[in-house]
């Protein structure tokens, strides 16, 4: 045999020896693989089996819960500062309250109103209104119709009326000014009554209200005097005002 042919033959016996070898290597791996998938396979299915069972080795008692919380309870009670402890607001009774107290007060409310109410009605059918004091106590003085006590043209009161000097003097017109807080109670027209109980009375008797003082002035009333005659003053003098008579 030549020996070309003895070597062709030895190669072609190593190179199937070599392919019959990685063909079995492809199967036991092939089979390597597929049970390495079985393996798998079957460990997930016995956790999956297992887990539930597992669960309670890990899971206290109902004993070891119990225990739990009431060494929970004695450290709280224990290491607690009671000294501020402060009572906790029931939010419900607390509404509760409020809720009370609003109706309560709603009701005084509309009791209110309708006392009010009945008697508006009560004074519009008997046709009378409310009533203002018009007697008081005040300080009376005196004064004379000239521009160093009045304004520039002190003929003139603040009402518009002009003063006659003559009546004035004759005693025929008996006018007063009063400060300006007494024009709430009375206006320019109302005829009131003047009293000194004890003392000089000379003033005693009815005016008429036709002019204003100076605003630095409050609860007086000041009489138009005939200029020349001597003026004086009077506290604690009772007024009054003349119903019928003026505005």
């Amino acid at each position: 045999m030549p020996i070309n042919t003895k070597v062709n033959e030895w190669d072609s016996t190593f190179i199937f020896s070599i392919n019959l070898k990685q063909i079995e290597m492809k199967k036991r791996r092939r089979k390597l693989d597929e049970d390495d998938i079985i393996f798998i396979m079957m460990t997930l299915f016995l956790l999956m089996m297992g887990l539930p069972n597992l669960r309670f080795l890990f899971e206290e008692s109902e004993e070891d819960r119990k225990e739990r919380k009431l060494k929970e309870a004695i450290e709280y009670v224990v290491n607690t500062d009671w000294s501020s402890f402060e009572e906790p607001v029931d939010d419900d009774m607390f509404e509760e309250k409020s809720s009370k107290e609003v109706k309560q007060l709603s009701a005084l409310q509309k009791k209110a109103e309708k006392k009010k109410k009945d008697k508006k009605a009560e004074n519009k059918k008997s046709g009378n209104k409310m009533a203002v004091n018009h007697h008081r106590r005040v300080t009376v003085t005196q004064y004379h119709p000239v521009t160093k006590q009045c304004d520039g043209d002190p003929l003139i009161t603040a009402d518009n009326s002009k003063i006659n000097l003559s009546h004035l003097k004759k005693g025929r017109i008996r006018w007063v000014a009063v400060s300006r807080d007494l024009l709430k109670v009375y206006k320019y027209g109302d005829t009131v009554e003047l009293t000194v109980e004890s003392g000089n009375r000379k003033i005693n008797g009815r005016y008429v209200i036709h002019d204003t003082m100076n605003p630095r002035w409050t609860n007086r009333v000041d009489i138009l005097t005939p200029i020349g005659e001597p003026v004086s003053k009077w506290t604690n003098v009772h007024i009054k005002k003349i119903k019928g008579e003026g505005a």
